[in-house]
């Protein structure tokens, strides 16, 4: 099985990049690949 890696650092506090992952109504704004989102953003939720 073939597998690809990417890593990339951010810098920005866990907390911040949090709130910008679970922001759905920002995704069209800066993400090309996944326009739109929902669901709970709960431990243990389906998105």
């Amino acid at each position: 099985m073939k597998e690809l890696r990417t890593e990339i650092e951010i810098q920005a506090s866990a907390d911040r990049v949090w709130q910008i992952l679970t922001d759905f109504a920002s995704f069209p704004e800066w993400n090309p690949f996944i326009r739109r989102a929902k669901g709970e953003t709960v431990k243990g939720a389906r998105i």
